[in-house]
């Protein structure tokens, strides 16, 4: 048995550890994300209510845990519906959709510079028909796509969209000549990214992330 100061220290960080997670889960872009952080915390908040006979508190979270996996089954075995859509580099959708979302841009790729010469290739990346994401992209010879922009809407940082254009839609580079792809390093987020996709470093040039097609 443990003594009566333990066990409270016990259920003050069982309560403590639950109301960061909840409040984690609260600050999180993807929905996927917080719907599991809030699962966590749900639960920790189930047992900390039993732990201390309130149980109430137990039944809301035990309700919150049912409708948190409810909610992520749904995420991960619905079927969804993803396109690449080829825009105009100098599209008004385009720029509206750059400065909608110009600051969380810079912050991700402060090295990114939004152009609109002829050579830009632009993708819209279409996800059940809704906007998620934007590519910009440079043909170059020998078949080099060189991707200076490749930016996902906060809501869609699932790795789902890049699955999808890395992965399932490789056939769509080939078709245009695409014989490796290049793009830049942008931070330590974007590495774990770049690896999840497939790419590796160039030997002698490490800001620059290759795969090929």
């Amino acid at each position: 048995m443990c003594p009566g100061g333990q066990m409270d220290s016990i259920y003050s960080i069982i309560g403590y550890s639950a109301s960061i997670l909840v409040a984690v889960s609260l600050f999180m872009n993807s929905a996927f994300k917080l719907r599991l952080i809030n699962l966590a915390g749900a639960l920790a908040f189930s047992v900390y209510g039993i732990m201390i006979e309130a149980y109430p508190v137990s039944v809301l979270n035990i309700l919150i845990v049912f409708a948190d996996i409810y909610f992520l089954s749904h995420y991960i075995f619905k079927k969804e519906y993803f396109s690449i859509v080829e825009i105009s580099h100098d599209s008004q959708y385009l720029e509206y959709f750059i400065k909608f979302f110009g600051a969380d841009i810079a912050k991700l790729y402060p090295e990114f510079t939004y152009r609109t010469d002829k050579k830009t290739k632009v993708l819209l990346l279409v996800r059940d028909l809704v906007p998620a994401g934007i590519v910009f992209y440079e043909e170059k010879p020998e078949g080099l796509f060189f991707i200076h922009l490749d930016y996902v809407v906060p809501r869609y940082r699932d790795m789902k969209i890049g699955r999808f254009l890395y992965r399932d839609s490789l056939g769509f580079f080939r078709n245009r000549g695409c014989r490796e792809i290049r793009t830049p390093l942008y931070g330590k987020n974007h590495l774990r990214y770049l690896k999840k996709m497939g790419f590796r470093r160039i030997e002698n040039d490490g800001d620059v992330f290759i795969k090929t097609i």
